[in-house]
């Protein structure tokens, strides 16, 4: 709410009167957070046909969504991933993890696989698809934030003292 206050405190006298507080929250009561599948080519404001297939559940807090072989993750908080069909917008699956708390890493994919992190330092490993598959939970005792990096066939992960390469 701090970030908030300028923005909600119009006059600048530093206190919320009871109109101002009133029209923020008639502002904040028409927004609405949502994952939106956007007709490529269009330019400026995107016309209502221009939307494809929209998403207002289980969204993700922090983390950026993935695109993977035509299937979109997102992971929230609680250790939840949901998949989507990328053409039709169907959700294909909506499941735990088995790593609770909180997700400010990205998910990010290679070799058919996805790779979650943590706060509470877990990296999930599970198979990229239809259905989900955990193959492996990685405790490193630490906590993520940093979204993991995939080069030449390694996983590198930023904890939060250490720098860690998994793979060949």
């Amino acid at each position: 709410m701090e970030d908030m206050f300028p923005f909600i405190d119009k006059n600048r006298d530093g206190q919320l009167s009871r109109k101002e507080w009133e029209e923020a929250s008639a502002e904040f009561s028409k927004m609405e957070s949502a994952l939106l599948a956007i007709r490529p080519g269009d330019k400026g404001e995107v016309a209502k046909d221009g939307v494809v297939w929209k998403e207002k559940r289980a969204l993700p807090e922090v983390p950026s969504p993935l695109y993977y072989r035509g299937r979109l993750y997102v992971v929230k908080n609680g250790g939840i991933v949901s998949c989507y069909h990328t053409q039709t917008g169907k959700l294909l699956y909506r499941q735990r993890l088995g790593a609770g708390g909180f997700f400010y890493a990205s998910p990010v994919a290679a070799d058919g696989k996805v790779y979650a992190a943590s706060y509470n330092g877990v990296l999930v490993v599970f198979k990229a698809g239809d259905q989900c598959q955990v193959l492996a939970r990685n405790q490193l005792g630490e906590s993520i934030v940093a979204t993991p990096a995939l080069a030449d066939g390694k996983v590198y992960i930023r904890t939060e003292a250490h720098l860690y390469a998994f793979g060949s």
